[in-house]
């Protein structure tokens, strides 16, 4: 007889529909664990009602693969971190371009109104007399103002010589 040989596992086969999750989940801890989807079933079973034939070298893989795990999700966790922060740089950028944008925006409405204005001015009926500056002198920028004929009335000091 020989004595070094393991009784064989009385086994029965059995098939079962998982969900589509559940199934899910089982093939990425195999595919990480570098091994098969049917020991990942076995392991979970025998979790569950307790491993009587465990031993301590099968608990040491099981800490060596559970600290696996952990790095992997420390790595996926800082990626991640990095993904957020980065979102976060573009999106206050993307604000700050907002804010100039709304900004440049309200300086163009403040213009237009002001070139509105000065085109009311310019097109309405004028006196004679304003006309004739109209004509002669040059036009002061619009944000500076408008040619009023208070500016060049007769009412100032008379610069007319009387002899």
């Amino acid at each position: 007889m020989n004595q070094n040989k393991p009784e064989p596992r009385q086994t029965h086969k059995t098939t079962i529909d998982l969900p589509i999750e559940t199934y899910e989940k089982i093939n990425r801890l195999a595919n990480d664990r570098q091994t098969s989807r049917k020991a990942i079933i076995f392991e979970i079973i025998a979790e569950w009602f307790g491993n009587p034939g465990g031993d301590l070298k099968n608990q040491s893989g099981k800490i060596a693969v559970l600290e696996s795990t952990i790095e992997t999700l420390k790595q996926q966790l800082n990626e991640k971190q990095a993904t957020i922060e980065s979102t976060t740089k573009s999106l206050e950028l993307a604000n700050d371009g907002i804010v100039q944008a709304q900004k440049l925006n309200a300086i163009d409405k403040h213009q237009l109104g002001v070139y509105q204005t000065a085109l009311a001015n310019a097109t309405k009926t004028k006196p004679f007399v304003q006309r004739l500056i109209s004509a002669f002198v040059p036009e002061r920028p619009p944000n500076i103002g408008s040619i009023n004929s208070e500016d060049y009335s007769s009412s100032g000091p008379s610069y007319s010589s009387s002899a």
